[in-house]
């Protein structure tokens, strides 16, 4: 999507100082910064977490999260990598490469209407921080949970009585009530004679996307009046089968969790998050969608669905369930007692007892299977006939063969029926090219590209001396001419790091000026392969710390270790050679390389 000089350019406008700082406090350590790992998962009260402003990159020394500025975007804001680049272009006020006529119009009209957006949630913001406690919309928001840091972190608002409380804030803001109409701020009034406030007298919730832009709105009335609910209306910037509310701020938490739980509406979940279950996004009004399984897949594989427990909010459960299998998503979900929301559990029993149901939540197709056995008369041929035609309706979409044979198996026992024949009866063929099976336990390294040739990666865990040659390479220029100039069966060879090395070697000497760079752009090159968790050590200005003195002799005894590996290697082959073939040139080949092992390393290497 965006070319590399162009990424480049983004990259070098913004520093990943900055950017980390906003959710960590960096202090100066050495040459670089350290602070508290600020990823979720990761609570620590000893620092651990450095970042290089030189190298452009971070290292957790606790939990082992590493990369660059793109990276840490995507760990902790949820971004993909062409919205993090969208993102720090704007940051930096770089505009958007040239598009199309159309393009660029579209581009404009976009920003137009966040920059209304973002004012009308301002506005609102400023709203209730101007109520006196003593107000009513004040108490009432206290009661529902609302307390000042939930209210900050999520912008809530409150939209005023007045009929054109906002539409003249605006105008006075310098914006065309047109475009306030085109957002659904706004109505005509069926006389004609101008405009009113669609949100008025309302807790104002904001909508924002992964990327921090103010999308649209919702609104909650203050007593029992309908709609309860109001949202915006479909805009160019803003669809409610696009967008999941709060997933701005939960991405970080929805990642480390590798889980999603999906409720309906602002106030579940709030009151999720607030009671410490922040792996969690809203749906806005409406079923979930293929665009929602889509975002979900790019944070999660598991989804945990936690609709209200009366029939509307089971029916709802139950249409999601076509939508996720498409996606290859894994769906669970349970049934709230006494058919409670989210937010009415919560405040009844607590967070403990609802964590629990959700670590036990069922297998969604079990329970749909388990619903349509309630429904019919199982027993009845008939009925067996017309619920394996709906199971079929729904196993038809299951992308994966293992977990479809896992199902018929566990279905053919339910609804007591041969598993040979209900495999028949239902005929089902996997969707072309969609077989695989999911990944569990440990992940394939990824292949790395050198010079556009595939190289597949070891799965092996380098030794000690890779690891600190590497990073001392990466640390100074010195250090990496000097590897470079190492004789070619002194590289690392035959494990993880040895693809890494050859495209440092490659990008290095395209540009030897940009050596600072060079482990950010690794990171970029190798990031989700294993090699990157090793090239970090260096970022940690406490602990890499040598003088010139002890950084050279650290050199040279990784460089002898490795020396060292290469003749063990040699002669064991040699050996095995010997024992077939007794060669004499073989034997002398093998004495040769057994006195190698005595002499001293060349220190001008």
């Amino acid at each position: 999507m965006f070319a590399q000089d162009y990424i480049d350019r983004v990259r070098d406008a913004n520093n990943i100082v900055d950017i980390i700082s906003e959710v960590t406090e960096l202090k100066k350590s050495g040459s670089g910064m350290v602070g508290l790992c600020p990823f979720p998962t990761h609570r620590e009260k000893t620092p651990s977490f450095s970042v290089s402003d030189l190298k452009q990159a971070y290292y957790c020394f606790g939990c082992q999260k590493h990369g660059n500025i793109f990276t840490f975007l995507k760990e902790m804001k949820g971004m993909s990598f062409p919205e993090s680049v969208e993102f720090l272009a704007e940051r930096a006020h770089i505009p958007l490469p040239e598009k199309t006529g159309f393009q660029t119009q579209k581009q404009d009209l976009s920003k137009k209407l966040y920059a209304i957006n973002h004012k009308t949630a301002q506005f609102f913001y400023k709203n209730l921080q101007n109520l006196s406690s003593e107000s009513e919309v004040r108490k009432y928001a206290e009661q529902r949970g609302l307390g000042s840091d939930i209210v900050e972190k999520f912008h809530i608002g409150y939209a005023t009585r007045e009929w054109d409380d906002l539409q003249r804030h605006l105008r006075s803001e310098g914006f065309q009530q047109s475009d306030m109409e085109s957002l659904g701020l706004i109505k005509k009034r069926q006389d004609g004679s101008g405009y009113y406030d669609l949100f008025r007298d309302r807790l104002i919730f904001p909508i924002l996307s992964t990327t921090g832009h103010f999308l649209g709105f919702g609104g909650r009335v203050l007593d029992q009046s309908l709609p309860k609910y109001l949202n915006s209306s479909e805009s160019p910037v803003f669809s409610k089968s696009r967008v999941l509310y709060g997933l701005h701020e939960t991405g970080k938490y929805i990642r480390s969790e590798d889980q999603i739980i999906i409720v309906e509406g602002y106030m579940d979940f709030l009151a999720l998050y607030r009671a410490g279950i922040q792996n969690v996004a809203a749906t806005l009004g409406t079923a979930l969608t293929e665009e929602h399984a889509r975002l979900i897949k790019r944070f999660t594989k598991n989804v945990v669905l936690l609709f209200d427990g009366d029939e509307a909010g089971q029916k709802a459960t139950m249409r999601s369930l076509s939508v996720l299998l498409k996606e290859g998503l894994y769906s669970k979900s349970f049934e709230l007692p006494e058919r409670m929301d989210p937010d009415d559990f919560l405040n009844n029993h607590g967070a403990e007892p609802l964590r629990q149901m959700i670590k036990g939540a069922e297998d969604l197709v079990l329970r749909y299977v388990d619903r349509l056995l309630k429904t019919w008369n199982w027993a009845q041929p008939s009925d067996k006939a017309r619920i394996i035609v709906e199971i079929k309706s729904i196993l038809t979409h299951v992308t994966e063969a293992p977990l479809l044979d896992l199902y018929t198996s566990e279905i053919a026992q339910r609804i007591q029926v041969n598993g040979l024949w209900l495999k028949k009866a239902l005929d089902l063929k996997l969707q072309a090219g969609m077989g695989s099976l999911p990944k569990i336990g440990y992940e394939e390294p990824r292949a790395a590209f050198v010079n556009n040739k595939k190289v597949s990666e070891a799965k092996t865990v380098p030794p000690k001396e890779e690891v600190l040659i590497i990073n001392l390479a990466l640390w100074s220029e010195k250090y990496f001419k000097k590897l470079m100039d190492l004789e070619n069966e002194q590289l690392l060879t035959g494990t993880l790091l040895e693809p890494m090395l050859l495209e440092a070697i490659r990008i290095y000497r395209q540009k030897p000026e940009d050596f600072d760079k060079l482990t950010s752009a690794l990171m970029m090159k190798f990031e989700g392969s294993p090699v990157t968790s090793f090239i970090g050590q260096h970022l940690d200005s406490r602990s890499f710390n040598f003088n010139e003195e002890q950084a050279d002799k650290l050199f040279q005894d990784c460089q002898q270790r490795l020396q060292e590996r290469l003749i063990r290697v040699q002669a064991k082959a040699l050996i095995q050679e010997l024992k077939s073939n007794n060669d004499p040139k073989k034997l002398e080949q093998f004495v040769n390389v057994m006195k190698s092992r005595s002499k001293p390393l060349d220190k001008e290497n």
